[in-house]
């Protein structure tokens, strides 16, 4: 799905500056990584918002991680305080991001180009409604280990792999 946005390119601009401040988190936290991913400039308050305040971690992570790839130095306070997140990833991702953030050079264009030139239609959603995915493990914002069995007949799930994802 990322890859679809990023290949709206700037006219997405508004529409993903409004969703950093949708209910709903996994919406914040995708509008977040695309506005990095576009190297767009004019979201650095929304995502500084969303690094300062949301309660949703994943959310803040990826606004952190768009705030370095801007190389957003007039976010440095706010890049600053994420190292001291209560989340062990927003706490990594504001350590990646603070050098970026202090001398103003962000990933520029880079990641978006290499996001189109890997961008296949045919890989993306091919799971099936209705057919269980396999067992895996992760581990969640937390540090602690998700088994997709422990949702199995209590709730559907939605899982989303974010490129280049550090």
């Amino acid at each position: 799905m990322e890859n679809a946005l990023i290949a709206l390119d700037k006219p997405a601009v508004p529409t993903l500056i409004e969703a950093c401040h949708d209910s709903n988190p996994h919406v914040r936290l995708l509008a977040a990584y695309v506005l990095g991913c576009l190297n767009e400039h004019s979201a650095v308050p929304a995502l500084m918002r969303i690094v300062l305040g949301d309660p949703y971690a994943p959310a803040r992570l990826a606004a952190v991680e768009a705030l370095g790839r801007l190389g957003a130095q007039e976010a440095l306070g706010v890049v600053k305080g994420a190292t001291e997140d209560k989340s062990p990833y927003v706490r990594n991702a504001a350590e990646w991001a603070l050098p970026r953030v202090m001398n103003g050079e962000g990933a520029g264009d880079a990641l978006r180009q290499l996001a189109m030139s890997t961008f296949d239609k045919s890989k993306i959603a091919t799971a099936v409604v209705g057919v269980p995915a396999p067992d895996f493990a992760l581990t969640d914002d937390a540090g602690e280990t998700v088994r997709m069995t422990d949702f199995q007949g209590k709730k559907q799930v939605v899982i989303v792999f974010m490129l280049a994802d550090w």
